[in-house]
């Protein structure tokens, strides 16, 4: 008796391309979980477009939140104070509202003056004063 070795005989059961039945509990979670998926792609997509919509709405209200605390907080401080800083109480609107800029200071590291040297020594004639004057300065 001759085995037949038959390879194609079963190709049909296995096949990938061949239908296959499934019961309807397991076709419901396969439906199920494939929504889940979709879903979660969805809002993967949709959350930081939400999330920059929510940035842009609520800008304007922190932009006005901490301009009326700097407004508060400046107008507590005493005259001397807000002279220090370097505006009066008159000023301070247009400070919280950025209307109003920094001036330049006038003095410049650039144009350092070097220190005058003492003059005016008591028991030193004038002479010897004005040779004082055209020596270098003590700071420099």
């Amino acid at each position: 008796m001759q085995i037949q070795n038959d390879n194609n005989g079963n190709a049909g059961l296995f096949s990938a391309f061949a239908p296959q039945r499934i019961d309807p509990l397991s076709a419901a979670a396969l439906g199920h979980y494939t929504r889940q998926k979709e879903m979660a792609r969805f809002i993967g997509k949709a959350v930081p477009v939400f999330v920059q919509g929510v940035k842009w709405l609520a800008k304007p209200f922190l932009n006005w939140h901490r301009r009326n605390v700097l407004y508060g907080d400046l107008q507590v401080l005493p005259d001397y104070l807000l002279k220090d800083i370097g505006f009066t109480r008159d000023e301070i609107t247009a400070v919280v509202y950025h209307q109003l800029r920094r001036r330049p200071l006038t003095l410049s590291p650039t144009r350092a003056q070097p220190a005058s040297s003492v003059s005016g020594v008591s028991g030193v004639s004038g002479t010897e004063n004005e040779n004082r004057k055209e020596e270098k300065p003590l700071a420099a």
